[in-house]
């Protein structure tokens, strides 16, 4: 199916349709997918659809468009992947209109697109965070006071992990011998 689908795009067809029952369900469909999708990084294709279970995501098309997915019916049981959220980077998007898809068809709702953002803003947020040994001065530490009381759960990072400790006098006296 690959050199087929391959054949067509090579002779200017920008636009594959899977069909054909329940694809998803098919051994190495998502394989297939896979592959086929270096035509969609590389410009030579335009879109990429199969036919799915349309109808709960289309359900839920609003929530999952303001995470940045975005999905259109194509007709047949079909959807069509417009965007998919710019923070996941180069993602298969077959695989995660699949996972969503089977949330869906099994729990009756999706957290795994949302899950997976904030994972990735969890990183970005230790990644960009202050670490210890870096110099500050005295700015910047009252800026940064100002900023952690007025963050909710500012006294733990996104892992759990505490952001400061809070040390008594009699504590430091300790440190320094002086008690």
């Amino acid at each position: 199916l690959d050199q087929l689908c391959s054949a067509f795009i090579a002779r200017g067809v920008r636009k594959l349709r899977l069909t054909g029952g329940e694809p998803l369900v098919r051994r190495g469909i998502m394989d297939l997918i896979r592959d086929l999708s270096r035509h969609l990084k590389s410009g030579a294709l335009d879109e990429l659809t199969m036919t799915t279970n349309g109808s709960q995501l289309a359900t839920y098309a609003d929530d999952l468009a303001r995470l940045g997915l975005y999905l259109e019916p194509f007709g047949g049981g079909a959807i069509c992947v417009r965007e998919t959220p710019a923070i996941l980077g180069a993602c298969d998007p077959a695989a995660l209109v699949k996972d969503i898809a089977d949330e869906l068809a099994n729990e009756g709702a999706s957290r795994s697109l949302q899950e997976k953002i904030e994972a990735i803003l969890s990183r970005i947020a230790c990644h960009g965070s202050i670490r210890s040994g870096r110099r500050m001065n005295g700015e910047e530490m009252n800026a940064l006071l100002r900023e952690m009381e007025a963050t909710p759960h500012s006294g733990q990072c996104n892992h759990g992990r505490p952001t400061y400790v809070e040390l008594k006098l009699a504590d430091v006296e300790k440190l320094f011998g002086r008690r």
